[in-house]
C-alpha cells in the first residue's frame, strides 16, 4: 500500500477547523496499474508492453510515477457513486493521464461488504499509444476470477466515508485477456504496477454522491 497524504498536514492548521469530507474538494486519483500485450492480432504495440501508471493526485493536477519522479502528464478525475437501495452503491470512476484512461463504469456494491452485485460492471482501458481496450460490450467486469466473457475482476472493495483524503471508494482490478475494440485478438492484461503478480490498485475520494 502506498503511502497517503494526510489532508491535515498538506492544508496545515487551517484543516482543523474544516472537515477532509468537504463535498467541494477536488476528486483524489490513487490509481497504479501495467498493463502486458498479448494475443495475435494488431493494435497493442510493443512499446505499450510492460506499460505502467502509479500516481496519487487530484483533478486538474499532473501526475507524478512514485517510482521515476518523471511527469505523466495531467490528470483528469472524475468518479460518481449513486445510492440504488438495500444498502448498495452504483460506482463509476474514470482517470485520464495524458492519452492513456482507466475507467470503471456501473459497478454495483454492497457497501457494508464490499460484495460486487451484478454484473452491470464495464472496464475502458485507452493505453499510452491510444488503444482501447474493453468498454460497454467487451470490457464486463464481476466479482468472479476472469473468463471468456468476463475478463475483469473486481475485489476487495471497500467504501471509507471518513477517510482522510475524503470518503473514498477502493478496490482491486484485475483483467486478464482484455479485448481491443477493434482487434479483438489484440489483448492486454491489467495488474499493479508496483507488484504485477497482484491486481492493480484503484482508489478514488470524494466522488460525486458519496
Amino acid at each position: 500500500m502506498k503511502s497517503r497524504i494526510s489532508c491535515l498536514a498538506a492544508a496545515g492548521i487551517l484543516a482543523l477547523a474544516s472537515s477532509c469530507s468537504n463535498p467541494t474538494q477536488r476528486v483524489l486519483a490513487d490509481v497504479a496499474w501495467s498493463l502486458t500485450c498479448s494475443g495475435t492480432g494488431a493494435g497493442c504495440q510493443a512499446n505499450a508492453t510492460g506499460q505502467s501508471w502509479d500516481f496519487v493526485t487530484h483533478d486538474g493536477d499532473t501526475a507524478i510515477d512514485s517510482s521515476t519522479m518523471l511527469s505523466l502528464g495531467r490528470v483528469s478525475a472524475r468518479c460518481q457513486s449513486n445510492d440504488i437501495g438495500g444498502g448498495g452503491l452504483r460506482v463509476s470512476m474514470r482517470a485520464n493521464v495524458g492519452s492513456s484512461m482507466i475507467a470503471i463504469d456501473n459497478l454495483d456494491i454492497a457497501e457494508s461488504t464490499g460484495a460486487v452485485l451484478d454484473a452491470t460492471c464495464r472496464t475502458t482501458i485507452i493505453d499510452k499509444i491510444g488503444n482501447t481496450f474493453g468498454g460497454s460490450v467487451i470490457g464486463v467486469c464481476s466479482g468472479a476470477a476472469p473468463a471468456t466473457g468476463n475478463p475483469c475482476q473486481i475485489s476487495n472493495v471497500t467504501v471509507d466515508r471518513n477517510d482522510q483524503d475524503g470518503p473514498s471508494i477502493e478496490l482491486r482490478l484485475f483483467c486478464t485477456a482484455l479485448p481491443n475494440q477493434s482487434s479483438i485478438n489484440s489483448l492486454i492484461s491489467v495488474r499493479d504496477s508496483q507488484s504485477p503478480s497482484q491486481p492493480a490498485l484503484i482508489r478514488f475520494a470524494n466522488c460525486d454522491g458519496l
